[in-house]
């Protein structure tokens, strides 16, 4: 906004200097003109009357000036030279064609020597200085005041423009075309709130996205669940043997089980861009967090008999990170890790001059590479999915990216070049 602030003030002030300016310099170079002009006829009108009076006797000098002033519609008079102490410069212009112009109370007052009588002045009263007529006046006003608004115009055309195109957008969107942007030209008053406006509706455009596959694969995976419970609960209704009753119960209550932790899965992935607000940066160390993380998982990987190894630098990596999320989307990487090997897991820990680096490998069958940003998707699941857990809703991975997402960083999935297997790799940025 102080770009636009800072805009306008320069607009106004520019526009009003450089149009006073130019409309001053106009009516000046007129009155200029016109004050030359009448000088100039004055001026000749005075040597004609210096050079008469030069050819007529001193006592005829009043008479002769009182019938021309009434033909020729004059005030023209003499004076003694000795009433006027004039400089140098001023007395020799006395002489010269055209004579002095002095002002005075009355007027401006135009002086000549008459050539035969040096003792004496020819004074010619000037009428005052032209003055522009109204109907200049006006134009000109009217002029200036054309360009101070075309100013304007041409100073808000581009924000006009820029929230015209903000209005299409808003318009668009919100019929449910969520894939629309505004683009941004070269200059724009409104860069921020474009970059706003359509980091907004990236935003929006993720959440009815994510919204859509939640519902399709909530409602996917919940009908075989429900299934379930209907063919048991029809089972226990028709047999009258308890045993066989308590089994579809039982298969009951395992049903409604799945059904319960697979709503709070999906739930939960929903409920993430709440958390996202909520996050609690601060310095740690990563090196201990891992530490903590594979000393919790040893017992696992040894149940599922594979190796969990560790390689971190021995001085500490501080990173500014939400310790409680890292650490579940580190855990999510490590535990399918382990469900996925063979027989071996590594996580590892380095850094550069602009990034960390941790990465999760294992010796599992890899991830083809046309899944490698598949994988990430809400919801998702491998085709050659071959994890020992059956309750995978497609949702770790997904949790992960939006972990790393949240702290400024990113997530590659690929094939591991040590252990054959998965490896997915975190790149958090050093500041």
């Amino acid at each position: 906004m102080k770009r636009l602030y800072l805009s306008i003030i320069c607009c106004s002030l520019g526009a009003l200097f450089l149009l006073g300016w130019g409309f001053d310099q106009i009516a000046s170079e007129a009155d200029l003109n016109a004050g030359t002009s009448q000088d100039s006829h004055y001026g000749q009108l005075a040597d004609g009357l210096a050079n008469h009076l030069s050819h007529t006797p001193r006592f005829k000098h009043d008479e002769v000036l009182a019938a021309l002033s009434a033909d020729f519609g004059i005030t023209a008079s003499t004076e003694s030279r000795e009433l006027y102490a004039l400089p140098a410069a001023l007395e020799s212009q006395l002489t010269e064609p055209g004579g002095l112009v002095l002002a005075s109370e009355n007027g401006p007052l135009l002086y000549r020597a008459i050539p035969e009588f040096p003792g004496l002045l020819l004074q010619l009263q000037l009428p005052p200085p032209n003055t522009r007529s109204q109907t200049v006046d006006l134009a000109l006003s009217i002029a200036f005041y054309i360009g101070l608004c075309g100013t304007l115009v041409l100073w808000l055309w581009p924000l006009t423009r820029s929230l015209f195109r903000l209005n299409q957008a808003a318009d668009k969107i919100g019929k449910g075309q969520f894939q629309i942007r505004v683009a941004s030209p070269r200059f724009s008053y409104l860069e921020k709130l474009e970059s706003s406006f359509n980091h907004m509706a990236a935003q929006i455009e993720k959440l009815m996205t994510d919204n859509q596959i939640l519902a399709r694969s909530l409602s996917h995976d919940i009908r075989t669940p429900m299934a379930c419970l209907r063919f048991g609960l029809d089972a226990a209704q028709d047999t009258t043997d308890p045993e066989k009753c308590r089994g579809y119960l039982s298969r009951m209550d395992t049903e409604l089980s799945r059904m319960e932790a697979m709503t709070t899965a999906f739930l939960d992935y929903a409920c993430m861009e709440q958390h996202s607000k909520r996050i609690q940066r601060d310095y740690q160390n990563l090196s201990e967090l891992l530490q903590e993380l594979v000393a919790e998982n040893s017992v696992i990987a040894e149940q599922e008999e594979v190796t969990l190894t560790l390689y971190h630098p021995e001085q500490s990596v501080l990173h500014n990170f939400d310790y409680h999320w890292c650490y579940r989307a580190l855990q999510n990487l490590v535990s399918n890790a382990i469900n996925y090997a063979r027989s071996e897991v590594l996580v590892s820990l380095r850094f550069d001059n602009t990034h960390i680096h941790i990465s999760v490998e294992d010796d599992g069958d890899g991830i083809p590479a046309d899944q490698y940003k598949t994988v990430f998707t809400p919801f998702v699941k491998l085709a050659t999915d071959r994890s020992r857990k059956e309750e995978h809703y497609g949702l770790g991975l997904a949790i992960v990216s939006r972990v790393v997402e949240w702290h400024g960083g990113h997530v590659q999935a690929k094939n591991s070049t040590s252990l054959s297997g998965a490896c997915f790799e975190i790149s958090l940025p050093t500041h």
